[in-house]
């Protein structure tokens, strides 16, 4: 779990677990499956590239890349051939 700089070190308990959030650089996606991103636009602008750059496969819920020829608009029940190329 990643967030800014400000929320970095907090802690979140979940099913018996203690996870410490870290702050989001441009290093985190190093070794990342898949990155899910429920930020603003300008934060999935800015880092979403890096982590495709990096390899790892990008879902967001933000409107930056909505209109984007090159961003696919994925609906399982729809299209699922458009994840076709993505490996995990």
């Amino acid at each position: 779990m990643l967030a800014s700089k400000h929320s970095a070190c907090w802690r979140l308990n979940f099913q018996e677990n203690e996870y410490v959030i870290e702050e989001l650089t441009a290093d985190s996606f190093n070794g990342v499956d898949i990155a899910l991103f429920s930020v603003g636009g300008s934060i999935s602008g800015e880092f979403g590239p890096i982590a495709v750059d990096k390899g790892t496969p990008m879902v967001d819920n933000s409107l930056v890349f909505r209109m984007d020829e090159k961003v696919p608009l994925v609906i399982p029940e729809v299209n699922p051939e458009a994840m076709e190329d993505i490996k995990l």
